[in-house]
């Protein structure tokens, strides 16, 4: 897994996510117009040489076209510096909208009275206030809606596409679209014009690459190119998109690769597959006895890293050189393009990006940071590590988050909020932001805030929510109140509320410094053994299928009847000690061989490899760093029932 930063609001998301948990922007969707940028060119004119007489002539000339040119460039610097400034016309302008979003391409949208239009960079609404909902401008071209239909327009407001679409995704020069024909959803594409290049007959369509469209009717796949001919048909239980000049196919359950042409060029034999990554595919072999091992193989087929890895966690794309792949024990690993080990099979987490790798060891909750050959950076560890692209990295600590360089080095000291959410791919939560802009969003005392990169405050921490800057300006908030700040700490809301922000910021510290101080006191007072209770709760029908899941731990698979719990660390200096459980007698207890591997989503080990716990009285020791991982497998009863199952631990120090 890896990380990515949501476009709309900053958020660190895995890039497995299909939206953003906080904002419910199309992450993927965000990747892909990303990757989709423009090719520029640069045209040399040279010029003939002059005669000696016109030498003086032409140099006088350059002169003053460079001077002139010179003399623009400054002049229009400040008109671009002045127009990433907050003026009191722009503050005074966008009074009246109830939110607002970022620039982009010199507009933003904004909202009045529940419709959206777009202002100007002084505050001028120059698209009328008109529409259901409004995305930010892409390529001259934004999404709106009206009337719960989809259309598109212009810099200018005119209509591009028209308001007949139930969904519309926009790419650098085409868009992806989706009408509804008596109930029958139908998908296309058309051209930057709003001009119909497939039509609205498929019922899913994808990005174009490499030059063609994964499409799906009559749920069967195909491709479609940019003039909309259906050049492969649609005519395989699954695909997708081409990558590496491959596409990924399914038939009668197998998987296998095709080209440009339609060609099966890699039978389908794998049991499963992922597409190309850097020259390499992922796949999968069944033995005879049924299990599948992973390894990798390349454009034509051969085996170049054979199948030998585990599959509990899943498969790894080749990313940056490197594949991360999982041993018997259940341990992760890393190997380059020849298979050969990059990285000793002694991880729990492995996160590999672009000029550094980030990993947890097995038995810690602690990530370190290596260099691409796998040799260590530096010796410090932390509770979570977010590299960015501007080079600085995001650690956090004992509860706080700051920055360290690519050498490992502490640039910003970790004095920034960080919280840990068991329900975040990430984990921990850092409350600083990369780098956007020279700028990074961070949070001190629930408050937010900016930086520079030295580490120099440039917002005051008084605002309750900043986006990421974009062209010089950034979304804030205040209480119930929508504004902008520039990167000189200029804001459009009122003197009023501005000090009113400021005191509730020192009333907020007030009370954290107080509750820190409780807890402190708390620790210092409190021996008695701490009891760890992990809870399980749902609803069992007959056949033993689960609904209405609870419990903080609980997570249900549903292909195989399990209720399992989510990877429970024990804390660092700590043991826990299994006290007692109890259970409604509804459903089976099942123990993992080692009972501390963590398994991903979709895999439960077989029955031999389980220990079945009819009374759970065996005695169980967790040492710090452990991760803890129980199964409860529903037994199918006549008439269903409620499952209630609390695991009870008792917590003490290391050495009691």
């Amino acid at each position: 897994m890896a990380l990515i930063k949501c476009k709309s609001c900053g958020q660190m998301v895995s890039d497995r996510a299909e939206k953003c948990p906080k904002c419910g922007y199309p992450v993927r969707l965000s990747m892909e117009q990303q990757e989709e940028t423009e090719k520029k060119e640069t045209i040399k004119n040279v010029q003939p040489r002059q005669k000696n007489s016109k030498k003086g002539i032409l140099i006088a000339a350059v002169v003053v076209v460079v001077i002139g040119c010179g003399i623009f460039a400054i002049l229009n610097g400040q008109q671009q510096d002045k127009r990433s400034e907050i003026t009191e016309q722009f503050a005074n302008n966008v009074q009246k909208y109830e939110k607002l979003n970022n620039f982009h391409e010199g507009l933003a949208a904004v909202q009045h009275n529940g419709l959206w239009g777009y202002i100007d960079k002084e505050g001028n609404e120059v698209i009328p206030c008109q529409y259901e909902s409004a995305e930010d401008f892409n390529n001259s071209r934004a999404i709106v809606s009206k009337g719960g239909l989809y259309g598109c327009i212009d810099t200018k407001g005119n209509e591009v596409v028209p308001f007949e679409y139930g969904w519309i995704h926009h790419y650098t020069d085409y868009f992806t679209v989706n009408k509804d024909y008596k109930n029958i959803h139908g998908c296309g594409c058309l051209d930057n014009e709003g001009k119909e290049i497939a039509p609205c007959i498929y019922s899913a369509i994808s990005s174009f690459s490499d030059g063609l469209s994964r499409v799906r009717k009559d749920d069967l796949y195909g491709f479609i190119d940019k003039q909309g001919k259906e050049v492969i048909p649609c005519k395989y239980e699954y695909a997708e998109v081409f990558s590496d000049g491959l596409a990924l196919i399914e038939r009668e359950g197998l998987y296998g690769f095709i080209d440009k042409q339609g060609n099966e060029v890699i039978p389908c034999k794998f049991t499963y597959a992922h597409s190309f990554s850097e020259g390499l595919a992922a796949v999968q072999i069944a033995d005879a006895d049924g299990i599948s091992k992973v390894g990798y193989i390349d454009s034509k087929g051969n085996e170049t890293i054979h199948c030998i890895y585990n599959v509990a966690d899943g498969m790894h794309p080749f990313s940056k050189g490197i594949a991360v792949v999982m041993d018997e024990q259940g341990f992760l690993g890393g190997v380059d393009a020849r298979g050969k080990e990059i990285l000793p099979f002694v991880y729990g987490d492995i996160q590999v990006f672009d000029n550094v790798i980030v990993t947890r060891e097995a038995t810690s909750q602690s990530y370190r940071l290596l260099d691409k050959t796998g040799n260590e950076i530096s010796t410090s560890v932390y509770d979570a590590i977010y590299p960015s692209d501007s080079g600085l990295i995001i650690v956090v600590k004992d509860g706080k988050s700051g920055f360290i360089n690519q050498e490992g080095k502490e640039v910003i000291p970790l004095t920034f909020d960080a919280y840990f959410d068991e329900y975040s791919d990430a984990g921990w939560v850092a409350g600083c932001n990369p780098f956007v802009e020279g700028v990074s969003i961070v949070r001190l005392n629930g408050k937010y805030g900016a930086i520079d990169e030295q580490g120099n405050e440039i917002v005051p921490y008084i605002y309750d929510e900043i986006w990421d800057f974009s062209e010089g300006f950034a979304v804030a908030k205040i209480g119930d109140k929508w504004g902008y700040i520039d990167t000189k700490g200029n804001g459009t809301f009122s003197q009023v509320e501005i000090t009113a922000a400021k005191q509730n910021a020192v009333t907020a510290n007030v009370e954290t410094k107080n509750i820190n101080s409780q807890e402190e006191e708390t620790e210092e007072v409190s021996e008695q053994p701490k009891e760890i209770i992990i809870t399980m709760n749902a609803h069992s029908d007959a056949s033993g299928a689960m609904s209405n899941l609870s419990g903080s731990y609980g997570v249900y698979q549903r292909q195989y009847n399990i209720l399992r719990t989510n990877p429970i660390s024990v804390p660092e200096g700590k043991v826990w000690i299994f006290k007692q459980f109890v259970n409604n007698s509804t459903v089976r207890i099942f123990k993992s061989k080692s009972f501390i591997t963590a398994l991903d989503d979709g895999y439960i080990p077989e029955i031999s490899e389980r220990h079945l716990l009819d009374n759970m009285n065996e005695s169980f020791t967790f040492i710090g760093g452990a991760s803890i991982q129980g199964y409860i497998e529903i037994s199918p009863y006549p008439n269903g029932g409620d499952i209630a199952v609390e695991f009870h631990f008792i917590e003490r120090n290391i050495g009691e």
